[in-house]
């Protein structure tokens, strides 16, 4: 099964743009955020950034949304391949499916 669910703030405000002459896509990054404690009993906070695109009715919603916002997201991970510089490179992302707002 391919599925993620994550709980995060996001990095910046989501960018729009057209794909093709009708489709929109909407990307942003979120800071998921794992707190622990070390060796010396001290609270570490290690943050990871998690790529999101949301297509369709999504792309509208992640649209409203506005940098620090704290999301759920569910979705699925797909691996895009491109070349840059005459190497194939990999990046992972977030197919965003829903995605809402969280009041804290």
């Amino acid at each position: 099964m391919n599925r993620v669910e994550l709980i995060g703030n996001l990095g910046a405000d989501p960018e729009v743009r057209l794909v093709g002459e009708t489709s929109q896509v909407a990307t942003v990054s979120i800071a998921t955020d794992e707190s622990y404690k070390n060796d010396a009993g001290e609270w570490v906070s290690n943050p990871e950034w998690v790529n999101l695109e949301g297509w369709g009715n999504v792309c509208e919603k992640m649209a409203s949304m506005k940098k620090g916002q704290r999301v759920l997201v569910r979705g699925k991970l797909r691996t895009k391949s491109y070349e840059k510089d005459g190497q194939k490179k990999y990046r992972t992302v977030v197919n965003v499916q829903k995605i809402h707002k969280i009041e804290i």
